[in-house]
């Protein structure tokens, strides 16, 4: 909309509003273009947040699976298998029984990685984008675990669930760990201060729960 114009229709009653009241209305240059309310653009940016933590999350499956050599692999977004919902799905037709365990884990170091990055831009300078990334990336195990042992019926195509049957472990030992790092993080965030970074590692044999300590 040119701005001459616009004005000129309002100042002869042509547009029913008042130019120079509107604040709905913002100037770029000549143009005029409309703002969103803050908290459709907000919803917007939380959106983004959750969408890209999930992608990202599914890319860290994807790039595992090439590295550990997996056959006809792909990513699935809002699926539906065997009853199961499953906001994100990564699969392949065959891989390495030794990098089961690596390609389950993948998704959280990608999480991991979203998380660090997130924390940077959050501590210069909070925005309700990187803000939410944070909450999304950092409660994203956590967050998984709980869904997939208490709230379906345990399809093994959940990481969870594949890492108790690639581990040995029980549901409440990973919950557990999950639970610890989401803690951790929780507090880095709100401390400020790095004392113990937490985060999981693979390659294509193994994968392992680290800590960080700060001395």
């Amino acid at each position: 909309i040119e701005r001459d114009t616009l004005k000129g229709f309002s100042d002869r009653g042509l547009t029913g509003y008042n130019y120079e009241a509107d604040s709905t209305f913002s100037l770029l240059g000549d143009k005029a273009y409309i703002d969103l309310p803050p908290v459709i653009d907000e919803a917007v940016q939380i959106g983004e947040a959750f969408a890209a933590n999930l992608f990202l999350h599914e890319l860290g499956h994807k790039v595992m699976a090439d590295y550990a050599d997996a056959k006809d692999t792909k990513m699935n977004f809002f699926t539906n298998q065997d009853g199961q919902f499953f906001l994100g799905q990564s699969t392949f037709s065959d891989i390495n029984d030794e990098s089961r365990l690596s390609f389950s884990m993948a998704g959280e170091i990608a999480a991991d990685l979203t998380f660090e990055h997130a924390l940077q831009s959050y501590r210069s300078g909070p925005t309700v984008f990187n803000t939410s990334l944070l909450l999304f990336s950092g409660t994203d195990f956590l967050r998984y675990c709980v869904y997939a042992f208490y709230m379906t019926e345990g399809h093994p195509h959940y990481d969870p669930i594949a890492i108790t049957y690639e581990t040995g472990l029980s549901k409440e030992a990973i919950l557990s760990v999950a639970l610890a790092k989401t803690i951790i993080n929780a507090y880095r965030v709100y401390s400020g201060k790095d004392y113990v970074i937490p985060y999981f590692s693979a390659d294509r044999r193994s994968a392992s729960v680290n800590f960080v300590m700060e001395f």
